[in-house]
């Protein structure tokens, strides 16, 4: 059995298996997740220091500490995404389907939290409290940008989809 064969027979057992939608990457795009992942983890990283010196030392723009990073982790998965299709190592070698899943969930979650604003009563919601930003507005933001993310990230997987079926074609 040749090495190429070998291979092909280990991708077969992976992907046959049942109610397995692993994503498979080559070195490459293994490596360039990995650095790009760091990356964000930084700017994640130093963000929040940020926030909380600020909110420590000079001025407590928001009722909560949370809800700054919250905003701050749905930016960061944002950049990540965007940079990952910018270096073509946003989708494996066996195609999108599990990020086509996970981006429709993040929809459905989205719509859930985003509802959540819009059918509660407007008397008690504030946008700003005491002069500081309310955690019902950082949350409701943090809502619409996990929704915003889904379909950004459906928009994004049927772009490079078609981009490597025009190219292979």
């Amino acid at each position: 059995m040749s090495l190429k064969s070998f291979d092909k027979f280990c991708e077969s057992l992976i992907l046959t298996e049942p109610g397995s939608e692993k994503i498979i990457y080559d070195e490459r795009q293994k490596i360039m997740q990995m650095k790009l992942g760091v990356e964000t983890l930084i700017i994640f990283g130093a963000a929040a220091v940020l926030n909380c010196l600020v909110m420590d030392l000079f001025y407590q723009y928001a009722e909560s500490y949370t809800m700054p990073i919250v905003i701050f982790m749905m930016l960061c998965a944002y950049y990540y995404n965007f940079r990952c299709a910018a270096k073509d190592c946003l989708i494996g070698i066996n195609g999108a389907k599990a990020l086509k899943y996970s981006s429709v969930s993040s929809i459905f979650v989205g719509i859930g939290l985003s509802a959540q604003f819009i059918l509660r009563e407007r008397d008690s919601y504030l946008p700003i409290a005491d002069g500081q930003l309310s955690d019902d507005l950082l949350f409701s933001i943090a809502a619409v940008l996990g929704l915003g993310y889904g379909i950004t990230m459906l928009i994004l997987v049927g772009h490079i989809e078609k981009k490597k079926n025009g190219q292979s074609e």
